[in-house]
């Protein structure tokens, strides 16, 4: 019989390999990425979606279990009676770094702000997804949407998507910087293998399968903001940031 060492790195072991192929940045409090979007915004554009995502515990951990747009039920058979899912869009972009406030691994850089304040940055310099609540009367997605007539398509400019706050006190922000962020030329042609969105979503979180074992906040908090639940599916009907 396997003792508690064994089992506990077989647990290790599963949780990598399913999380192994997940592109999603999860921010916690005080985080912040830079990243320009993939996604244009035009009409069936892959690289970005409207989802509905339930969030529970489900055997000793936390799960993400998505709606499907067709039944509007969720994908899975055990979310909880009485929960409501999140509202939520996701978009591919090309992530230049994120900054820390905290230093929770050896090889972030540590540097400083113009006034003085120390964080910590994270080299990403790839494609990833992120994904933010649509928040109370839309103003996350209307964020975008700003940007989106301003620039004439997302991917013409740079964003700035910062966390601040976690649980129900979570609040995001979102604006362009004047920063230079560029899918390097040796990899335009990996922004036509995308894996699309909706497709990304359903194969990490469409079925009894889906569970999620991370320390970041996003999955690991319980609790899931208010601006960010909605009652049903609708298929029928800034703070000061410093200049890192």
């Amino acid at each position: 019989m396997a003792g508690l060492s064994s089992i506990n790195s077989r647990q290790k072991d599963l949780a990598a390999a399913r999380g192994g192929d997940r592109k999603e940045i999860w921010l916690r409090d005080g985080d912040q990425v830079f990243l320009r979007p993939v996604a244009t915004g035009e009409d069936d554009d892959p690289n970005l979606e409207e989802l509905y995502l339930y969030t529970y515990e489900s055997e000793g951990g936390w799960k993400n279990t998505l709606v499907d747009p067709d039944t509007q039920k969720p994908m899975a058979d055990d979310v909880p009676e009485g929960r409501s899912p999140s509202h939520k869009f996701a978009l591919w972009a090309f992530v230049s770094d994120i900054i820390h406030n905290q230093q929770r691994r050896d090889d972030w850089e540590e540097i400083v702000s113009p006034s003085g304040k120390k964080a910590y940055k994270e080299e990403v310099n790839d494609f990833r997804i992120i994904t933010l609540p649509f928040g109370r009367g839309n103003q996350y997605w209307n964020m975008l949407v700003d940007q989106y007539d301003d620039w004439g398509a997302l991917n013409q400019g740079v964003l700035r998507v910062k966390r601040t706050g976690a649980g129900l006190d979570t609040v995001y922000s979102l604006s362009p910087v004047a920063r230079k962020v560029d899918v390097p030329s040796d990899r335009e042609g990996e922004v036509e293998e995308l894996q699309p969105i909706w497709d990304y979503y359903v194969s990490q979180y469409g079925g009894n399968d889906s569970s999620e074992e991370t320390e970041t906040e996003v999955i690991g908090t319980p609790t899931v903001a208010k601006t960010e639940q909605v009652e049903g599916v609708p298929w029928k009907t800034s703070d000061e940031d410093e200049d890192w």
